[in-house]
């Protein structure tokens, strides 16, 4: 049997020991996890294409745009004959996009539109030298066919959005998912890229459909 070991404590320093182990816990208190913190921000990231695409025709606001009654903006398209489309923008994007058509290897087509702040970066991870970024999209439409975005859906690009199919043809909304503006600049982006998410594909519409 193990032997027991009695320790003999005069008063006087117990109650001496009793306060400092009280001391230890009330400063554990104060620091520890029950204190409350400041969350550190987490950066905001939208999805975007990141398909590569040949230089745009043009890179300006469209001219065949129109406002409905609650003053949007009416975006019409003709890809070719009988598959023009139209999509509603809302009047709070009015003069912050502009608007580039081209294609790639992937998409017959292409309309991108990108916020009208230029976005500048460093020069390198050791340089504070500002460089452009090119413009940055906030979302892209694309025509692609039916084959190709079978094989698009299985890669890294499936996460467009498909809009309609019409003639063995796929309509693509692929929202930005990077944002990579500070401060007002990023929170304004930010608000455009939450309209391509949520509103702008639910207006897409063939034009003769009505």
């Amino acid at each position: 049997m193990a032997k027991r070991i009695k320790l003999h404590i005069p008063a006087g320093k117990l109650i001496i020991l009793l306060a400092i182990g009280c001391l230890f816990m009330l400063m554990a208190g104060c620091s520890g996890p029950g204190k409350s913190a400041t969350p550190t921000p987490m950066p905001h990231t939208y999805p975007a294409s990141t398909v590569p695409m040949t230089p745009a025709t043009s890179s300006q606001q469209s001219a065949n745009q129109t406002a409905n009654g609650n003053n949007d903006i009416i975006f019409n398209h003709t890809y070719s004959t009988g598959h023009s489309y139209r999509i509603q923008l809302p009047a709070t994007w009015r003069g912050k996009y502009t608007v580039q058509e081209s294609k790639n290897q992937v998409a017959l087509d292409v309309v991108t539109f990108c916020f009208y702040k230029p976005l500048y970066v460093n020069e390198s991870s050791t340089s504070n030298q500002k460089v452009s970024a090119g413009d940055q999209p906030i979302f892209s439409i694309e025509v692609e066919t039916g084959g190709q975005w079978e094989k698009e859906k299985q890669g890294p690009f499936g996460y467009g959005i498909e809009l309609a199919s019409r003639d063995d043809l796929v309509f693509l909304l692929y929202p930005s998912i990077t944002n990579d503006y500070q401060g007002q600049d990023a929170i304004e982006y930010g608000k455009l890229a939450d309209d391509a998410w949520q509103r702008i594909g639910k207006t897409f519409e063939f034009e003769d459909d009505n």
